[in-house]
């Protein structure tokens, strides 16, 4: 793609291999503080907990998420010392769920793109499973989102600095918009990249389109969209790791469910929990 005229500007940062950990959870600890200092005192709002009761009962908070982590696998001989994390999620700035779990399990390899679907394939699954600490263990998480919004509706979010709320996941909304139209054409584009993952995620959804297109209420469409989007990401994780892996895999699966920045928390719907020892060639519910 043609590329505006930019200055190059060199700044100089701490060696990475000394820092990152702090960098890390300053970052974490930055973000927490802002959400603190806009978050409203008192209860989870009324509105987006009976949508969230509604739509994804026994969704629990990040810090329930990274304590059933830690009491599930913990069993199977993971430790933050010899387990490497993944995680395939949207990149969508508002996907902070994990934080709470970096700070638990350490820095993450990223599988994922947009709407969660672990985009960087067997290629990427393969330099994940090579940064493996020895005779360690591979622990992903992967998640598509969808947001809640302090009067309960499903598929928004107010985020920071926003004055309304604006769609989550923006590229699932999309996708769901043009498989009512009949379905989106792909595009012939400039650039190398041009949309290709929206354009899978445009498959996606119009391929569950038949799940979605009787459902009436809005909100309901919303969760379900999100589940269409979960149920292919699964798939698609589940493809991209070898059989004849030798190293213990364990896998959590889940829709994260982002609120208003103004809110107390965020969510995580844990749908699938499963392991694979290295003698298996398959993954054993743990849920």
């Amino acid at each position: 793609c043609p590329l505006p005229e930019m200055k190059t500007v060199i700044v100089r940062l701490p060696t990475l291999a000394a820092s990152r950990g702090p960098y890390r959870a300053s970052l974490a600890k930055a973000y927490q503080t802002f959400r603190a200092a806009h978050t409203n005192a008192g209860p989870q709002p009324a509105d987006e907990k009976k949508a969230i009761d509604k739509y994804f009962a026994g969704a629990i908070t990040p810090t329930e998420l990274t304590d059933m982590s830690k009491q599930v696998f913990g069993k199977l001989g993971f430790t933050p010392k010899s387990s490497l994390m993944a995680v395939s999620s949207c990149p969508d700035e508002i996907n902070r769920t994990m934080d709470s779990f970096n700070d638990y399990w350490g820095d993450s390899f990223h599988l994922g793109g947009l709407a969660g679907i672990p985009f960087t394939g067997k290629t990427g699954f393969g330099a994940y499973a090579a940064h493996v600490p020895d005779n360690g263990q591979l622990l992903v998480v992967f998640a598509p989102h969808v947001g809640v919004s302090s009067d309960g509706k499903v598929g928004s979010v107010l985020r920071a600095g926003m004055g309304g709320q604006s769609g989550a996941c923006g590229a699932a909304i999309a996708a769901l918009g043009n498989a009512g139209k009949g379905g989106a054409v792909p595009q012939t584009h400039e650039c190398l990249v041009g949309d290709g993952q929206q354009d899978i995620i445009n498959k996606i959804v119009l391929d569950g389109y038949d799940q979605l297109e009787h459902i009436k209420d809005d909100d309901g469409k919303m969760a379900k969209l999100a589940d269409v989007i979960y149920q292919k990401a699964k798939d698609e994780i589940r493809s991209i790791i070898p059989e004849e892996i030798k190293i213990p895999v364990g896998l959590i699966g889940g829709i994260q469910i982002n609120t208003d920045y103004t809110s107390p928390s965020d969510y995580f719907l844990v749908k699938d929990v499963m392991y694979k020892a290295p003698e298996d060639t398959s993954f054993e519910p743990l849920n």
